[in-house]
């Protein structure tokens, strides 16, 4: 699950890990251009996971001339459990209105996971202007000792997704006894009051290890899931996908493994987006 490997870190974007930063320095970039906020269309926030000696947090760095150059803005800070904003974080750009925050809200959600590992919550974030500035909107899940192996309980690596209103967050989750590990969904209305967990990829072999979820919707109106699979029979974390009509119910469809032409099937880490170039119904890049 963490993919740990210096070779990974961020070189200079949006800038380099602060001297002295214990390895790995920087990971998990993500990046978002904004599209709902007015006069500040096409700017660029940027943020990743930070390594220090103290609390973490996770800046926020904006560019607006294309990722050219960039300027951080803020930080991310833990305003509710004392541990830090440590790992996974993932921003997100409302595109309508959700309970009290309106459209071009930026959401940011992480793990805050204290410096000995001993528990891990998905807590959210939110900005309503442009990233400057952010205030807790609520915990998402808490999940126990921010270990990998099967048998502990932590909750990693949300994705956030509104449609129609209704703001999804997918993410790993150890908690349930009968899987090493599942991928799963909750969502809410509002930001601040979250429905039940829902299953969205589940393996009947314990120790298989379904993680990274991302998800992108497709022309059609149908929304596609990539994954890792820890266990596949395609080589140990091969990248794999689902593509179903209802983002809520990918837990109905079965995975399918990705593969190139040539045969490669990808491992890890996937991301996946949606262009509208390329041809008729786009393309989409993992």
């Amino acid at each position: 699950l963490r993919h740990l490997n210096p070779r990974h870190k961020l070189a200079t974007w949006p800038a380099p890990p602060p001297s002295g930063s214990p390895a790995p320095g920087s990971l998990y970039p993500r990046a978002i251009r904004l599209q709902h906020s007015g006069s500040s269309n096409g700017t660029l926030l940027a943020t990743f996971e930070q390594y220090t000696s103290g609390t973490p947090v996770f800046p926020i760095y904006r560019s607006t001339d294309d990722g050219n150059t960039w300027t951080q803005i803020s930080s991310v800070a833990d305003t509710q459990n004392g541990w830090g904003m440590r790992w996974e974080p993932q921003l997100y750009e409302l595109p309508t209105a959700l309970g009290n925050f309106p459209a071009g809200t930026i959401l940011a959600a992480g793990d805050s996971v204290p410096s000995d590992r001993s528990a891990t919550k998905i807590d959210l974030y939110a900005s309503t202007d442009h990233g400057a500035t952010w205030s807790f909107v609520s915990n998402i899940a808490i999940g126990g000792q921010a270990y990998s192996t099967n048998g502990y309980t932590p909750v990693w690596e949300p994705f956030l997704l509104d449609v129609n209103g209704t703001l999804i967050v997918y993410y790993s989750d150890q908690r349930d006894t009968t899987y090493g590990q599942k991928l799963v969904h909750q969502t809410t209305t509002d930001g601040v009051n979250w429905g039940p967990v829902v299953n969205d990829v589940t393996y009947p072999t314990y120790a298989d290890r379904p993680g990274m979820a991302t998800v992108a919707q497709l022309p059609n109106g149908n929304y596609v899931m990539t994954y890792e699979f820890g266990g596949a029979p395609e080589g140990n974390y091969a990248v794999y996908y689902k593509i179903s009509a209802d983002p809520q119910n990918f837990g109905a469809v079965t995975g399918i493994p990705l593969k190139a032409t040539d045969g490669t099937v990808p491992c890890c880490n996937p991301f996946i987006t949606w262009l509208p170039t390329g041809g008729p119904n786009g393309t989409l890049v993992v």
